[in-house]
């Protein structure tokens, strides 16, 4: 079942609606569809953010999981992080967010850990990440 949120435009204002690149990429990954219109589908990357990247990365290894394929998942320093010159270097946080140095301080460590790939604030990336994945194609803005 797609989210409702993908095909409400149309509807709205009665005009016919062409498949946005969000219809195409979700009827790409669909395994199956349940019964009761659910749809089951494949995932082939997994994005983490410092917002909640270390807690699930640290419930996996709670639990005495690991992730199934690191070099499928990165983390990305992209939701906290303050947009200065010289963020996170020579003792400046990377955060202007009270405590926000801790989320992003645990989820670098969790993701080593789990020996995934982390996009962070300092050199070689230096600029903000939004990262996609159409086509097999990794776009960075900042």
């Amino acid at each position: 079942m797609r989210p409702r949120c993908a095909h409400w435009r149309g509807k709205w204002h009665g005009e016919a609606l062409m498949p946005s690149l969000f219809d195409k990429l979700w009827a790409a990954h669909v395994i199956a569809t349940t019964q009761g219109g659910a749809s089951i589908v494949h995932i082939d990357r997994v994005f983490l953010h410092e917002r909640t990247g270390a807690a699930a990365l640290n419930s996996l290894a709670a639990a005495g999981r690991t992730a199934w394929d690191p070099a499928r998942a990165f983390v990305a320093m992209d939701h906290i992080v303050d947009t200065r010159p010289g963020r996170g270097q020579h003792g400046r946080a990377a955060t202007l967010v009270p405590g926000g140095q801790v989320f992003i301080t645990e989820t670098r460590a969790a993701a080593h850990a789990a020996g995934i790939r982390v996009f962070d604030v300092g050199p070689p990336i230096r600029a903000l990440c939004m990262w996609c994945r159409p086509n097999w194609a990794s776009c960075c803005r900042g």
